[in-house]
């Protein structure tokens, strides 16, 4: 979206095919292979949000909420 002349972006999940994690973790049972593959890319999803891109004109600030299934 932009707003002021400053450009914001959005990254929307609200509308995912399997609806949230929590919906999804409720009629699925993981395995703890799956369960480790969801931690660890939910983890390289944060630390790509917080990385800094050097050689560029800055990177926009990243702004979450809190992590959790809902």
């Amino acid at each position: 979206t932009s707003r002021n002349s400053s450009t914001q972006l959005w990254l929307i999940t609200h509308y995912h095919e399997h609806g949230s994690l929590y919906d999804f973790l409720q009629r699925q049972t993981l395995e703890p292979q799956l369960a480790l593959r969801l931690a660890v890319s939910a983890a390289c999803g944060l630390a790509h949000l917080h990385v800094e891109i050097f050689g560029t004109q800055g990177k926009p600030a990243i702004a979450h909420r809190d992590l959790k299934s809902r």
